[in-house]
């Protein structure tokens, strides 16, 4: 197998065809990627992780090692939601010696209120499929944040706790529409009144499963953990656009609130 190293700046890239053909090729054992998420959304982003460990395929990675520094800058916030616990680190230092330094983190979701301490960024897996929380202290429409890792084509979950809001990544490479995400249910299956919520450049869309499929909400607010300095912790959209043609970007994610749907997501 070869190794290619897919530094496109700017754009999405995954491991395709098209991406490997520009992309410098060396002799290895291993295969790796970069995924340049364009922040065009807003200062809260859920971003996937779509990578596994470059020293070992078979573990998980680092937060560490797959949310690069780059284009971030001190007192940007990273937080995990690993089951009910919640992990939070805050960057630190100065460019280009930034840090991820554990901090408390309070909690306003279930089954909170709750204070966290992390682990260090450097000690925590992550596994594939997993979702982070990022929120930029200063955002910019300009500037993409950098995911890597290893490639790995082994199937990631995320389990969907009835009554529980839960984030969910979108670890592939390629855009996930809203329709399909009751296709991805493996075990289980949304229900009635399930909602996701989607970060986008004037809030947050929200959708509503009525039993059969996903509808585009434009009406009340569902509430959401806060995070710190985020202002942003209510669902709700004024302008509705078709479900069928709203997607998750690769490399990004949802929260998948529910509200009696239980079951895993299998990528």
């Amino acid at each position: 197998m070869k190794l290619r190293t897919l530094f496109s700046l700017g754009a999405v890239v995954g491991i395709t065809a098209s991406a490997a053909a520009s992309a410098a090729t060396l002799d290895s054992p291993n295969t790796y990627g970069i995924l340049a998420l364009p922040d065009n959304t807003s200062s809260d982003l859920i971003i996937s992780v779509p990578w596994v460990d470059c020293a070992n395929a078979s573990q998980n990675t680092f937060v560490s090692n797959v949310v690069k520094t780059t284009n971030l800058a001190a007192g940007d916030y990273l937080i995990l939601k690993d089951g009910s616990t919640y992990n939070s680190w805050v960057l630190t230092g100065t460019a280009p010696n930034l840090h991820w330094t554990p901090v408390s983190y309070a909690s306003t979701d279930d089954p909170g209120p709750g204070v966290n301490t992390s682990d260090d960024a450097s000690g925590k897996r992550i596994a594939r499929g997993m979702a982070l929380w990022l929120h930029r202290a200063t955002p910019s429409t300009s500037t993409p944040i950098y995911l890597f890792g290893q490639y790995s084509t082994a199937a990631a979950t995320t389990t969907i706790t009835a009554g529980q809001t839960t984030m969910v990544a979108n670890p592939g490479t390629s855009d996930l529409l809203i329709s399909a995400i009751t296709s991805k249910f493996t075990e289980g299956a949304p229900a009635n009144g399930d909602k996701v919520m989607v970060n986008t450049a004037t809030g947050y869309k929200t959708y509503t499963y009525n039993g059969s499929a996903w509808t585009h909400k434009t009406t009340s607010a569902s509430s959401l953990p806060t995070l710190p300095g985020s202002s942003q912790q209510t669902a709700g959209v004024a302008t509705s656009v078709a479900v069928t043609t709203n997607s998750i970007p690769a490399g990004k994610g949802f929260w998948y609130q529910s509200k009696t749907g239980a079951g895993t997501i299998t990528w």
